[in-house]
């Protein structure tokens, strides 16, 4: 394993690999959201193989417990390793959601930052006097 790369998750069933997802979260938001929607977008496609399998009308000799845990295995493969080679494109546009909606929220810090200097710009604005049309028109008097 190289020690520069963080560890990639195979499968969105391997939770050891998922563990170590949620660590580089706190340290990688950005490479986190990429292979948090990389998982999704695989067990997403998984789904669809699913609804598709069952879809289709059996016969009695394809109807056995060992080929159905077969085909939820190479489902589940063939959903992880489309998912990696972004197919579908699912994993782009949750990863171009997110990542707007995180620069769209604010900090706490950011927001009292704000209100503070839209306060001061009030308190100033009401420090200075307010001019009268009537009394700087040409020829009135103060």
């Amino acid at each position: 394993m190289d020690a520069l790369k963080p560890p990639s998750t195979n499968s969105y069933l391997d939770f050891d690999g998922l563990g170590q997802l949620k660590g580089q979260a706190r340290q990688n938001a950005k490479g986190a959201i990429r292979e948090t929607a990389q998982q999704f977008e695989a067990l997403f496609l998984q789904m669809m193989m699913k609804s598709m399998r069952e879809s289709i009308v059996k016969s009695e000799m394809s109807e056995s417990s060992t080929m159905e845990t077969f085909e939820g295995m190479f489902d589940k493969e063939v959903s992880v390793q489309l998912a990696k080679k972004n197919t579908m494109g699912l994993a782009d546009m949750l990863v171009k959601n997110l990542e707007q909606q995180q620069a769209n929220v604010a900090t706490t810090a950011d927001m009292l930052k704000q209100r503070q200097s839209q306060s001061g710009r009030h308190l100033v604005r009401q420090a200075q006097p307010q001019s009268c049309r009537h009394c700087t028109s040409p020829g009135s008097q103060v």
